[in-house]
């Protein structure tokens, strides 16, 4: 893909199977989001969803994770509260149609790449869940 280094990108992950695939009760949980990427400098991106890792439930199956990368005009103000890696927040139940709506469909426009990876069970799932339950506690 070329970026266009006049533009700002916005890359959403999403796990579009939550918690599994035949009961996508949160579907679109929210994984990963990082908005005004001035052309291909990622890391001087503004991180508003740091990335939580991949961690599908045990017994849950084969799930899609969802790679959607946005061009926009220009830079643009974000009023959603930061998430670190193990806050639940606003991930659950999250809307990349909501989002997009919410700060001009103008700006974002359609998709310019997307890409679907299959993640499956791994022992690091339990951590990672471990640790959100452990948050939600606290």
């Amino acid at each position: 893909m070329h970026y266009d280094p006049a533009k700002f990108y916005t890359l959403i992950m999403t796990d579009i199977d939550a918690p599994k695939r035949s009961k996508p009760n949160y579907r679109e949980f929210l994984g990963w989001c990082v908005v005004n990427i001035p052309g291909d400098q990622f890391a001087a991106g503004q991180v508003l969803v740091n990335y939580s890792g991949i961690g599908p439930p045990k017994d849950s199956g084969a799930q899609r994770m969802l790679f959607t990368l946005y061009e926009k005009q220009g830079s643009q103000e974000f009023d959603e509260k930061y998430l670190d890696n193990r806050q639940l927040g606003w991930r659950l139940w999250f809307s990349q149609r909501d989002f997009s709506n919410k700060h001009g469909m103008a700006n974002f426009g359609q998709p310019v790449a997307v890409t679907v990876i299959v993640v499956s069970y791994d022992p690091y799932s339990d951590v990672l869940m471990n640790e959100f339950m452990k948050r939600l506690r606290m």
